[in-house]
């Protein structure tokens, strides 16, 4: 499986990241819709590059997707990295606050890993952060990553911000964020990557799970 990191700047480079991005939030609605069908109520999550952040159409594909899937808006999620936010600022608040008209939730992905101001983030209507998982994981080495993944979730609380962690993989990972009031958990610890047939498995067996599908 290619990581967004990895395939987005590929897509990018190469021109297709629109007409890509388009298919996946197509296929993303489809989804949520077959599910709903099924009675599971399901978010899903969809890599966004800051290319489409930058078509002054863009929340009309989201709309028309939603709408052809008879999807509610508050099921679909939009992940954009702490990075890409940082291009084009103007465009990008713009782009959200005609997102946030339509009812999705809008999230920075990686945080942390950019260079982004505080400042910046405030200015953001966004509803969640996602912490990189390179913080997450060597939390049990080092007291620094430590301190930086609780200094991230001070922020974002106080803000009124959700934090959902990355790349958990231990359950001395899993206790400490907990601990700290992290509001969603992801990682190897729950589950790999998996297709939607096994997730909706998945799901049934752990029905007090809180899930939400990355695509």
């Amino acid at each position: 499986i290619v990581p967004p990191g990895v395939f987005i700047p590929v897509a990018e480079a190469c021109g297709l990241i629109v007409t890509l991005g388009e298919w996946v939030l197509d296929q993303a609605c489809r989804q949520i819709r077959e599910w709903q069908d099924e009675g599971l109520t399901i978010p899903v999550a969809v890599n966004i590059s800051a290319q489409h952040f930058q078509l002054s159409n863009f929340s009309e594909h989201v709309r028309h997707a939603l709408e052809k899937h008879n999807v509610p808006p508050e099921m679909l999620e939009l992940e954009i990295t702490e990075e890409a936010a940082t291009a084009h600022p103007e465009q990008l608040v713009m782009s959200m606050l005609a997102l946030k008209s339509i009812g999705v939730t809008l999230t920075i992905d990686d945080f942390g890993t950019g260079y982004s101001s505080l400042s910046y983030l405030t200015q953001l209507p966004i509803d969640a952060i996602k912490i990189d998982r390179a913080f997450v994981s060597n939390m049990d080495e080092t007291n620094h990553d430590k301190a930086i993944v609780q200094m991230i979730m001070q922020l974002a609380q106080e803000l009124g911000f959700k934090v959902v962690a990355e790349g958990v993989e231990t359950e001395k990972q899993k206790e400490f964020l907990t601990d700290m009031g992290c509001d969603l958990l992801q990682g190897f610890l729950f589950s790999r990557p998996i297709p939607a047939s096994e997730y909706q498995k998945l799901v049934r067996s752990e029905p007090n799970w809180h899930l939400t599908v990355s695509s």
